[in-house]
């Protein structure tokens, strides 16, 4: 027995989800089980035995979306057994609009403390939606502190975190005798003012590849240390200060160690060509080692920015990443 049989209407059936358009479901011979994977529409259908059509579909669209939150309470982006992270929140807001558990992948692992607004998460429902309703809904089951900012389809061999190019961090200062209270656990308070001029030859410094050994937690580095950063830059607006790091990966509170660092160099306690003496590249046989370099600076004033994609809209400014909303974080572009 042989034929083709047609859906035309949306219907429930055994917890599959019909689909609206018309699709033609191939019989199979007597006796004969068949489930494959419909490669247009992203779902697997099974037909029975004497040519009954679809018995079951099981839909899988999977999306990304720009995840921002503010990391004070959080114990870190990934999903822990004894602490609570953005990862685990995330993942069961979007379980209650999904007929499954959900698994969340995030493009970069923040620590406890960290922010984020361009966090980039991949994941799959099992129901279809438009995107744009998804971050609607998602928001609704969201604590006040986490927030969908956006979403949109993506091919099923997208990975938020394998897939991406280059990851940005950025660090914002407070410098003043005093600081707004509406900063206090989103920036780091330092008292001193900065040397731009030296800060900005450091930055110079570090940029390219190196060994950052002596810029990774003690207990942590791995065996190969070296990391190449594309951007490392300085700007300062008033009494905020604003370091910007860019690289492919890092190593764990590198960029924490790095502005620790700068912020030595800044107050005139070490000079700049102390940097290259972390990095050993100043000659006399140092090898880089932790405990030499700056303080670890705090987690408040450190962001996750954004991550990059070949061809994918979550790559580019903060301002594409937003929609075209202007918001207060365009006067710290580059």
């Amino acid at each position: 027995m042989s034929g083709r049989y047609f859906l035309t209407d949306i219907f429930y059936a055994n917890n599959a989800i019909y689909h609206k358009r018309r699709l033609g479901f191939p019989s199979i011979l007597s006796n004969v089980l068949e489930k494959k994977r419909h490669k247009r529409y992203n779902f697997c259908y099974v037909c029975d035995d004497v040519g009954n059509g679809v018995i079951s579909i099981a839909i899988r669209t999977k999306y990304a979306a720009q995840v921002a939150y503010v990391g004070t309470k959080y114990a870190g982006w990934q999903r822990q057994a004894e602490a609570l992270g953005v990862q685990q929140v995330l993942e069961e807001a979007l379980q209650r609009l999904s007929d499954g558990p959900v698994k969340v992948v995030g493009a970069g692992r923040t620590d406890s403390g960290v922010h984020a607004v361009g966090q980039v998460a991949s994941f799959i429902m099992s129901r279809e939606w438009d995107a744009d309703r998804l971050a609607i809904a998602a928001n609704f089951y969201l604590p006040p502190d986490v927030s969908l900012m956006c979403a949109r389809r993506v091919p099923d061999d997208f990975d938020a975190r394998r897939n991406a190019l280059w990851r940005e961090y950025r660090y914002f200062i407070w410098h003043g005798g005093s600081c707004w209270p509406h900063l206090r656990d989103m920036t780091w308070w330092r008292k001193h003012q900065w040397d731009a001029d030296y800060v900005r030859e450091a930055c110079r410094i570090l940029e390219g590849n190196h060994d950052f050994r002596a810029f990774c937690k003690t207990g942590e580095c791995p065996e190969e240390s070296t990391r190449t950063i594309s951007r490392l830059r300085y700007k300062k607006i008033g009494g905020l200060s604003v370091v910007t790091a860019r690289a492919p990966s890092f190593l764990m509170n590198m960029v924490r160690i790095i502005v620790g660092s700068l912020d030595r160099v800044g107050r005139g306690k070490e000079p700049v060509s102390w940097v290259r003496e972390l990095l050993g590249e100043a000659g006399g046989g140092r090898e880089p080692e932790r405990r030499f370099s700056g303080a670890t600076a705090p987690a408040c004033g450190l962001y996750f920015w954004r991550a990059a994609y070949e061809d994918f809209v979550f790559a580019g400014e903060p301002r594409s990443i937003l929609g075209g909303v202007t918001n207060v974080w365009d006067r710290y572009r580059d």
